[in-house]
C-alpha cells in the first residue's frame, strides 16, 4: 500500500471541467489499484491486515475480494466526489496534489454503498449489468461492500501521514469525518428502505393499499425526504468537501460551507437521478421506472401525491405498493406523476438549493479557477441528462 504515487502531474483545475473529470479518473483509477491489487500477494495482506496474520488463503482473496470488487468498479462511474475533493482544495488554498492521496476514500465507499444499496432493493441490475450479489453471491457481495467501507480509513489515515502538513489532529479530524458521515449514510438509507418497504406478493389489494397510504404519510413532507438525501446521498459529497477542505488547511468556517455545498450537490444528484428514472434512459443503466417498481416516494412522487385528483392520487398509491409491478401500471403512474407537474417542480427545488448554498460558499471563497470549476460541476449535476 505504500507504493509511490505513479507521476500524472498536477491536477489541471484551470484547464476546465471535462479536461480535470478526465485526470480524475485516471487518479482513483491508479489509486484504487495501488491500495487494492487486482490479485492481492501476501506482503499486500501483510500491510493492510497486520504480518502476524500470514498465511492466508490468498486464492481466496482475489476470488471473494479483489475479483468482485474490481469487476464492480470496472464498471465506470462518474467520480465526481473525487474531483469536488481536488476543488475544495485547491479552492480552499492548498495544492491540489494533496488531495490524491484521499481520492479513494468517497468513490470506494461509494461504491460498497451501492453494492449493500443493490441487496436492500432487490435490485436485478447496476450500471447495465448484474447486480454484484446476482453476479458473486449473497455472502460474497456483503462482504466486499463492508470491506469497501474500512479499507478507504486506512489509506486515509496513511495519506494524512504522507502531507508535508500531517498531524495527529488532522487525522483524527479526516478519520471523524469519514466515521460521522458513512453514520449519516445508514441512517438515511434506513429512513429510505422504511418508506419503500413493500408489503409482498400475498397481500390483499386493500393490504397493500393501506401500506402506500401508510408510507404516504411518512414521507409526504418535502422536507423530511430532502433531509434523507441529505443523509444516503449528500454524505459522500458532503464528506468529499470536507476533506478536500481540510486537507487544504482551509479555516473552519470554509470547510463547513464547502461540506454544506458537496451535501446539497448530492441531493441535486439524487433528485436528478429521480427525474431520470422516469424517462427511457438506458444510459443509467437501470431500468424504466425502477423506482415506482420499488414502490419509493421519490421528491417527483411526493409532489404528484399532493397535486393529483384524489382518485388518480389514490390509484398511484396503489401502484407504488404493488409486487410485483406490470409494466402498464409503470407507465400508467409516470403519466400521472408528468400530468401533475411534479418533475418540473422537483427540477426547480433542485436549482434553487444548490443556488442557495453555492452563494454562501462564493463569499467565503477568493475567486480561482477551482472556485469556477466547483459552479460548473454543480450546474451539470441539476441540468445532466445521465
Amino acid at each position: 500500500m505504500s507504493a509511490p504515487l505513479e507521476p500524472a502531474g498536477v491536477a489541471p483545475v484551470g484547464a476546465g471541467l471535462e479536461a480535470l473529470a478526465a485526470w480524475t479518473r485516471d487518479a482513483v483509477a491508479a489509486e484504487l489499484a495501488r491500495h487494492l491489487p487486482r490479485n492481492p500477494p501476501a506482503s499486500w495482506v501483510a500491510e493492510t491486515i497486520g504480518e502476524r496474520f500470514l498465511p492466508v488463503d490468498l486464492e481466496a482473496v482475489r476470488r471473494t475480494v479483489a475479483e468482485p470488487i474490481w469487476e464492480f468498479l470496472d464498471r465506470g462511474g462518474k467520480r465526481w466526489r473525487p474531483m469536488l475533493m481536488v476543488l475544495a482544495c485547491a479552492a480552499a488554498g492548498g495544492r491540489p496534489d494533496w488531495a490524491r492521496g484521499f481520492l479513494l476514500v468517497p468513490e470506494m465507499l461509494h461504491n460498497g454503498t451501492l453494492m449493500v444499496d443493490d441487496v436492500e432493493d432487490g435490485s436485478q441490475q447496476r450500471r447495465g449489468q448484474p447486480a454484484a450479489h446476482v453476479l458473486h453471491g449473497m455472502d460474497v457481495a456483503l462482504n466486499a461492500a463492508n470491506l469497501m467501507y474500512f479499507l478507504p480509513m486506512i489509506v486515509a489515515g496513511r495519506a494524512v501521514e504522507q502531507l508535508p502538513h500531517g498531524t495527529a489532529a488532522l487525522q483524527c479530524a479526516v478519520l471523524q469525518r469519514i466515521s460521522q458521515e458513512m453514520l449519516r449514510v445508514h441512517f438515511g438509507q434506513a429512513q429510505d428502505i422504511a418508506w419503500h418497504a413493500k408489503p409482498g406478493a400475498g397481500a390483499t389489494a386493500t393490504e397493500r393499499s393501506g401500506a402506500a397510504e401508510m408510507d404516504a404519510k411518512i414521507a409526504v413532507s418535502e422536507a423530511v425526504y430532502l433531509r434523507m438525501c441529505a443523509l444516503k446521498t449528500g454524505s459522500l459529497a458532503r464528506l468529499a468537501m470536507a476533506l478536500g477542505a481540510l486537507v487544504g488547511q482551509a479555516e473552519a468556517d470554509t470547510v463547513e460551507a464547502l461540506a454544506e455545498l458537496g451535501e446539497v450537490m448530492g441531493v441535486a444528484f439524487q433528485i436528478q437521478d429521480d427525474l431520470l428514472n422516469l424517462s427511457a434512459a438506458p444510459q443509467l443503466g437501470k431500468t424504466f421506472g425502477d423506482d415506482i417498481a420499488e414502490g419509493k416516494l421519490s421528491l417527483p412522487v411526493i409532489h404528484a401525491l399532493r397535486a393529483l385528483p384524489e382518485s388518480r392520487r389514490q390509484r398511484l398509491l396503489n401502484i407504488l405498493a404493488m409486487c410485483p409491478t406490470p409494466a402498464d401500471a409503470i407507465a400508467e403512474a409516470v403519466d400521472s406523476i408528468t400530468a401533475s407537474g411534479a418533475q418540473q417542480t422537483a427540477a426547480r427545488v433542485a436549482r434553487e438549493l444548490v443556488a442557495a448554498a453555492w452563494s454562501r460558499v462564493r463569499q467565503l471563497l477568493p475567486e480561482s479557477p477551482a472556485r469556477d470549476r466547483i459552479a460548473e460541476l454543480a450546474a451539470f449535476l441539476v441540468e445532466r441528462s445521465y
